[in-house]
């Protein structure tokens, strides 16, 4: 190749310029253009080398710029963008090098920016891009190396912002995606490394929908070495501070976080070297302090927080080193102080808290080294102080709390080292100050509370060291 061209443009007007440059080496071209009007600058580049094209633009209007640069080497190309319209800028940045590539963009309009980058480098690409519309901004940011990908985008409408990124590194990808729409925020990020995905996602829309009120501080998504089918943050009309899914070493199929017109304070789910399928959080008109999954050495099939119009400060699920299927919290309209799963090195089918329109303080599942098949929390409509349910080194099949329409201070279940078969409390329409169960290293089959339409102070069972086969109590 020597430069067999069909335009190759530098067309500014009425500018004051210290280089303005394009610089293509054995170059074959359909259109490399530089388009300024009524600019001001300091640096504006184009400088392919060995490079094949159809379409290499940079097209400001009525900019002030230091350093404007689209810098591909040794690629092939259709269309490679820059467009800012009436933009004050120091470093707006395109640097692929040996990329093959199908759309790279960046097109803000009306912006004031400090650092706008993309930095592929060894990519292979359709579609990396940065759109902006009337944005202030400190650092917006794509940065893959050795990426092969469809659709890496950030696509921002009216922000102000302080970071928004996008970094990763040996990454084969089909959409990783920011999309915020009137959005003021500091840091939201997807930062995967050695990664290859299908979808990892941030949506907010109108997340600062009150400028001088709200703010969004950190919004995260960083798997490292991970293979995914959807890693998704999505709120909506949301003010938050630090909304986050943090894997490390994870293969998954569906890890979410979805509040909607939600403030908060930390929205978590962070498992490390986690293989799984669906760990959620899903709340609907939330406002919180502390929502968290935090499984470590995870496994799992469905691990589940879904509260809907909920108020709450602490809901948790705190498995470490963890093989299940199914651990959940499901309240629906609740509002609470602590609402608990805290299994360490469990291996589970069915751990449950499903209380819906509660009130409480205190619903409690606490089991360690725990191996069992359902334990479950399941009241509706109630308000409360303490239900709790916590074994300790328990295997077990069926651990039961089962109240409907209850208004309670303490029902409690705590066997400490027991191995059992069914262990129940199950009122209906209860009023109650303490129904318990408390065996300390039992072994049993069958140990039974079961009032119906009860008002009680004190219903117990307390066993200690015992083997037990049927003991109940039926008022």
């Amino acid at each position: 190749m020597n430069n067999e061209c069909e335009n190759i443009e530098i067309n500014p007007i009425n500018t004051e310029c210290e280089n303005i440059e394009i610089n293509p080496i054995n170059t074959e071209c359909e259109n490399i253009e530089i388009n300024p009007i009524n600019t001001e600058c300091e640096n504006i580049e184009i400088n392919p080398i060995n490079t094949e094209c159809e379409n290499i633009e940079i097209n400001p209007i009525n900019t002030e710029c230091e350093n404007i640069e689209i810098n591909p080497i040794n690629t092939e190309c259709e269309n490679i963008e820059i467009n800012p319209i009436n933009t004050e800028c120091e470093n707006i940045e395109i640097n692929p090098i040996n990329t093959e590539c199908e759309n790279i963009e960046i097109n803000p309009i009306n912006t004031e920016c400090q650092n706008i980058e993309i930095n592929p480098i060894n990519t292979e690409c359709e579609n990396i891009e940065i759109n902006p519309i009337n944005t202030e901004c400190e650092n917006i940011e794509i940065n893959p190396i050795n990426t092969e990908c469809e659709n890496i985008e950030i696509n921002p409408i009216n922000t102000e912002c302080e970071n928004i990124e996008i970094n990763p590194i040996n990454t084969e990808c089909e959409n990783i995606e920011i999309n915020p729409i009137n959005t003021e925020c500091q840091n939201i990020e997807i930062n995967p490394i050695n990664t290859e995905c299908e979808n990892i996602e941030i949506n907010p829309i109108n997340m600062n929908i009150n400028p001088i009120n709200t703010e969004c501080e950190n919004i995260e998504i960083n798997p490292i070495n991970t293979e995914c089918e959807n890693i998704e943050i999505n709120p909506i009309n949301t003010e938050c501070e630090n909304i986050e899914i943090n894997p490390i070493n994870t293969e998954c199929e569906n890890i979410e976080i979805n509040p909607i017109n939600t403030e908060c304070e930390n929205i978590e789910i962070n498992p490390i070297n986690t293989e799984c399928e669906n760990i959620e959080i899903n709340p609907i008109n939330t406002e919180c302090e502390n929502i968290e999954i935090n499984p470590i050495n995870t496994e799992c099939q469905n691990i589940e927080i879904n509260p809907i119009n909920t108020e709450c400060e602490n809901i948790e699920i705190n498995p470490i080193n963890t093989e299940c299927e199914n651990i959940e919290i499901n309240p629906i309209n609740t509002e609470c102080e602590n609402i608990e799963i805290n299994p360490i090195n469990t291996e589970c089918e069915n751990i449950e808290i499903n209380p819906i329109n509660t009130e409480c303080q205190n619903i409690e599942i606490n089991p360690i080294n725990t191996e069992c098949e359902n334990i479950e929390i399941n009241p509706i409509n109630t308000e409360c102080e303490n239900i709790e349910i916590n074994p300790i080194n328990t295997e077990c099949e069926n651990i039961e709390i089962n109240p409907i329409n209850t208004e309670c201070q303490y029902i409690e279940i705590n066997p400490i080292n027991t191995e059992c078969e069914t262990i129940e409390i199950n009122p209906i329409n209860t009023e109650c100050e303490n129904i318990e169960i408390n065996p300390i290293n039992t072994e049993c089959q069958y140990i039974e509370i079961n009032p119906i339409n009860t008002e009680c102070e004190n219903i117990e069972i307390n066993p200690i060291n015992m083997n037990v086969r049927i003991l109940r109590l039926t008022p």
